[in-house]
């Protein structure tokens, strides 16, 4: 079986109360992806307001930071209209082929926010064009 060129990898984290940290717990990256190449952030709430107030504590794969305590997830999502490959940050180039990733959330409590909601993190994975 040939793999696809990419693949895109969800991270769900489920909120349940205003102000909780949400750890991703052991997550690797698929074996037969060499790279991350690109991560977004989403969350289908009818409000959009998930991401609101919602930072990092931690985002490393390999023990490497990635993103700093205290950013914010929303700094990671686009619009709707935006084109699917628009939507990820490029600049990333991280080893992938079973690497780990370790990523917490903090929520916001955010005025109006409802409870739980889910917000996804995808790494968008990739092998290089042959």
């Amino acid at each position: 079986m040939v793999n696809r060129a990419i693949k895109y990898q969800r991270i769900p984290f489920v909120v349940t109360v205003a102000g909780e940290t949400v750890p991703s717990g052991a997550v690797t990256v698929d074996i037969n992806y060499k790279t991350v190449s690109g991560i977004l952030a989403l969350s289908k709430d009818a409000a959009r307001t998930a991401m609101d107030g919602l930072t990092f504590e931690k985002f490393e794969i390999n023990n490497q930071e990635i993103y700093p305590e205290g950013f914010d997830v929303e700094i990671l999502g686009f619009g709707r209209d935006t084109n699917v490959n628009e939507r990820f940050e490029k600049d990333v180039n991280e080893p992938g082929q079973n690497s780990s990733v370790d990523i917490k959330v903090k929520d916001g409590s955010i005025v109006g926010q409802v409870y739980p909601y889910t917000v996804f993190v995808v790494l968008k994975l990739s092998n290089p064009v042959q």
